[in-house]
């Protein structure tokens, strides 16, 4: 449903109450057009190219700076709220609307590519905000690229339910999964003049870094610390002109085998569409591409027998009904539209001691797979859920071939660096 035919009806409180616990887990406009982007295609010999050749890691330039968000959610409404105001009483100079401008960019480039999706969006009204700026009261207070950013993360809240039923998984996948993505980059300074100090000024890694450069496992992304001193990760905005979309049937033009240290990393090659989700797809068009994880709290529940898996939709650990399911997922619908259309679902495996397939460390394209099947099951608890059958499409690269092909030797070495500072 859209925006507009949604506009004036009431909307579903999400924001009371604890989230569920079993959600399945596992343009170059805005901010990231003030940069210069390469001009190295995106490929799957992205992550296999020799990086011996790359020579002296030179130090990063003023070139290799860029303005990234780092504000919470409520500060990022508040400029949205100022520029709008600002505008409409028309007493700001431009100069003070540019910074504006500036700040609300990469606040939406946050918001449609870095956080995850939780309740704690519409808890912060971040719903009504991206609706402010989309269908504003009054026209020509936002520039159109702005309202398109808008429209852009709104688009893919809706589709990810808002972060309804966020699971443990989610929670505990921060650093590794997208990141606490609210901290900053290493070696971030804030930006003089950005009035409450939302804006940092971040410094990059060097594009022929061995791991972080164009030729490295980890190009794409950029690293920060989050507040316990961790490792986050975060899109390189440098290089984001370059990600593909992950919204597309099929193989994507990716071979099975392929490899990448972080799902983050799959996200960005267009191999999986969520940085935190196990489940990529929509309710119209139908699945695009699943997680099987090797830390799955599914494990006792779902089945992976290689060339054939079974697996359970959200929410089937929580439920006690022995009547019923509870509330369909878009996600699970997403699988439940691919059952019935027949295309192909692209099948990931990431790392854990809970999967026989899984990577050692990782994660890996393992192929294209068709949903044959949906069954009801009963769970632990003796309530009833869903659980898909998949079967391997024929015609690939050998699954035994698959799963020995990555990670191969240097690739765990690369994995074990890629926490160096740059």
């Amino acid at each position: 449903m859209s925006l507009e035919q949604k506009s004036g009806a009431k909307r579903k409180a999400t924001d009371e109450g604890i989230p569920s616990a079993s959600k399945r887990t596992a343009s170059s406009d805005g901010p990231a057009a003030m940069l210069a982007t390469s001009s190295t295609p995106v490929s799957p010999a992205d992550v296999t190219q020799p990086i011996s050749n790359a020579g002296a890691t030179l130090p990063a330039s003023e070139a290799d700076l860029a303005r990234v968000w780092n504000g919470s959610l409520e500060e990022g409404n508040t400029q949205i709220t100022t520029l709008y105001t600002s505008t409409k009483n028309g007493k700001a100079s431009e100069e003070v609307l540019e910074r504006r401008r500036t700040d609300v960019r990469a606040y939406l480039f946050y918001l449609e590519h870095e956080i995850k999706a939780s309740p704690a969006l519409k808890k912060n009204k971040v719903n009504t905000h991206l609706e402010l700026i989309i269908t504003p009261p009054q026209p020509g207070h936002f520039p159109k690229d702005i309202q398109e950013r808008a429209r852009l993360a709104y688009d893919r809240f809706e589709g990810e339910d808002w972060g309804e039923n966020v699971s443990p998984e989610d929670a505990e996948s921060e650093g590794e999964l997208g990141g606490d993505v609210t901290s900053s980059i290493a070696h971030s300074t804030r930006t003089p003049g950005s009035d409450d100090g939302q804006i940092t000024v971040a410094l990059l890694p060097p594009c022929n870094h061995p791991i972080w450069g164009v030729n490295g496992i980890m190009y794409g992304l950029a690293r920060g610390k989050n507040a316990k001193g961790g490792s986050s990760y975060r899109f390189d905005p440098r290089y984001f002109s370059q990600k593909r979309d992950a919204k597309v049937i099929g193989a994507n033009g990716l071979q099975p085998g392929t490899w990448w240290p972080l799902q983050l990393c799959a996200v960005f090659h267009g191999a999986h569409g969520s940085a935190g989700g196990g489940i990529s797809g929509s309710e119209e068009t139908g699945c695009f591409s699943i997680i099987v994880s090797g830390k799955s709290a599914y494990h006792d529940m779902d089945k992976d027998d290689g060339e054939t898996l079974y697996y359970s939709a959200d929410n089937s650990l929580d439920n006690v009904d022995r009547q019923r399911v509870l509330v369909t997922t878009n996600k699970t619908k997403s699988l439940q539209v691919s059952l019935r259309t027949g295309r192909p679902v692209r099948v990931l495996r990431s790392a854990g001691k809970n999967r026989a397939f899984a990577p050692i460390v990782g994660i890996r394209y393992d192929g294209l797979y068709r949903v044959a099947a949906e069954n009801m099951k009963t769970n632990s608890k003796g309530g009833k859920y869903r659980q898909f059958k998949l079967v391997r499409l024929p015609n690939q690269r050998a699954f035994a071939e698959t799963v020995a092909a990555a990670p191969t030797g240097r690739q765990q070495g690369d994995f074990a660096r890629k926490r160096e500072a740059f």
